[in-house]
């Protein structure tokens, strides 16, 4: 017999301006953060994480994400 389970999703769609650093032309990236409300995702307490705590997440490491340099593609190559 096989279970299944369905966890509710927080989402944090964060977007970006930034300048390539070899060219100079401006890219646009977005990025979807996103973690589950499940019995596994704990805090530091042992307890199970809220919503708010789990966007609290999302937002620290969308800010970190904002501030790492992108290259764009004809640079990459």
């Amino acid at each position: 017999m096989t279970y299944r389970y369905t966890f509710d999703v927080v989402k944090w769609n964060a977007s970006k301006k930034v300048k390539c650093p070899k060219c100079g032309k401006t890219l646009k990236r977005s990025r979807t953060f996103e973690q589950t409300i499940n019995p596994f995702n704990k805090n530091a307490r042992g307890e199970v994480k809220s919503a708010h705590e789990i966007l609290a997440e999302l937002h620290v490491r969308a800010d970190e994400w904002r501030k790492q340099p992108e290259t764009c593609r004809d640079c990459q190559l």
